[in-house]
């Protein structure tokens, strides 16, 4: 079930503090399947099982295996593969493998046509302290860590399309958390050690082996999510791909999204100031648009330092903002703050989504305004006084960029959103 709540119920001071880092996830459409030999049949089912592993990754959960249609969607297989190459495994000593790749496009519209949530590749990054118990006592998954434990919590992440970050745990680290305080799943010391690494959400587990059979109790908190729960496997590689399903199946509940016609999409416009060159406004439009909720992101209006967006988009507000807030150059302004910048400075506050007279020609203000249509001197949309008619006054003082972006406002349809742009 999605969360209906946003940022304001962060868990975890030093994730509030951070800023969120989404990772675009690369190789998402992409799979490595061991394959008995070349011949046409068993590269159409070695092409069939790559599918089910870029399916599960794509939707966030291995349940979509047992959706409806996606049978028909694993038969075409060879439909949607761009390339694929045989290769020998890593050591040499194992069965021949397969490497290929699909097209994103073609898989994602594949699913959305069976009406199956697609999570995009942006997604959220994952600090993960997962302590283990055997025969041979406890130990720490880190970063740089040669043993099967760390093997297997890095293939279970990329399997699962999960972003994770392990921790070094160094000198600096062990003398503010201790692997008991880690295994016990102690918050507070375990966030102190945190503060060093940048990440979304901070996954701990705890696997404790008995006899051929493993157990992991695992947390998940921050950026409005805070899920426990428990997974078995029967060997490192099985509890640790268990645990990384679950985090991702619980995630794309929150983050997928629903596919939907052009007719439902709803809009909100966003503000962003801070964007003073023609390079951030082109970076700002491609974040917005290769976020998975966004169809289309449209400049309406800019000022020499704020444009404004009008952002086409499917499913609820609410998934919207956290995709926002994935967007770690992306940094939002609550109203309260806006009409405090416009106390301080009403005039340069940077909230105005209009084109000052200042502008010159062939900046990005033309770009996005269009320079052709450019408003003639004496507009009231330059904060020009337009000339009287018969029986007015024969002056008026200009409207503020205040007043105008209230007016704005005002009429727009849509909600609106403000955002400081930090690159």
């Amino acid at each position: 079930m999605r969360t209906k709540t946003w940022l304001p119920i962060l868990l975890l001071s030093f994730l509030v503090a951070a800023k969120a880092i989404a990772v675009p996830m690369e190789g998402l459409y992409e799979a490595v399947v061991p394959v008995e030999d070349t011949s046409e049949a068993r590269r159409g089912q070695a092409l069939a099982r790559a599918l089910e592993t870029v399916l599960v990754r794509v939707a966030g959960s291995s349940d979509v295996l047992q959706r409806d249609g996606v049978e028909r969607i694993l038969a075409n297989a060879r439909d949607l593969v761009q390339s694929y190459r045989y290769q020998q495994s890593s050591d040499r000593a194992g069965p021949l493998q397969m490497a290929a790749t699909f097209g994103a496009v073609g898989v994602t519209r594949a699913l959305t046509d069976i009406g199956i949530p697609v999570w995009g590749a942006n997604r959220p990054a994952i600090l993960a302290w997962v302590a283990t118990q055997s025969r041979d006592g406890r130990e720490l998954v880190t970063a740089d860590g040669g043993g099967e434990w760390t093997r297997s919590m890095k293939a279970a992440g990329e399997a699962r399309g999960l972003p994770l970050v392990l921790p070094k745990y160094d000198q600096a680290e062990q003398s503010i958390v201790g692997l008991s305080d880690i295994w016990g799943m102690f918050m507070s010391p375990i966030e102190a050690a945190s503060q060093a690494y940048r990440s979304d959400l901070l996954g701990v587990a705890r696997i404790a082996e008995s006899g051929s059979a493993f157990r992991a109790r695992w947390s998940l908190r921050g950026a409005g999510v805070s899920l426990d729960g428990t997974v078995d496997g029967n060997s490192p590689a099985a509890v640790t791909e268990a645990v990384a399903a679950a985090w991702a199946e619980a995630l794309a509940a929150r983050y997928a999204v629903a596919p939907g016609s052009t007719g439902n999409l709803q809009r909100v416009d966003v503000v962003i100031s801070g964007v003073d060159d023609l390079a951030a406004y082109a970076e700002i439009r491609r974040a917005l648009g290769a976020m998975e909720p966004v169809s289309e992101a449209a400049p309406v209006r800019v000022h020499p330092n704020t444009l404004r967006v009008r952002l086409a988009f499917n499913g609820e507000l609410e998934l919207l903002q956290e995709h926002l807030a994935l967007e770690r150059r992306l940094q939002q302004r609550t109203k309260e703050q806006v009409r405090a910048a416009r106390g301080a400075n009403p005039d340069q506050d940077g909230s105005s989504a209009t084109v000052s007279p200042e502008s010159p020609r062939g900046t990005y203000a033309d770009v996005v305004n269009g320079a052709e249509n450019e408003p003639a001197p004496g507009s009231d949309n330059l904060g020009f006084m337009p000339i009287p008619a018969p029986g007015e006054p024969i002056s008026r003082a200009p409207r503020s960029q205040q007043e105008r972006e209230d007016e704005e406002n005002f009429k727009s349809l849509y909600p609106v959103l403000y955002f400081t742009w930090n690159p």
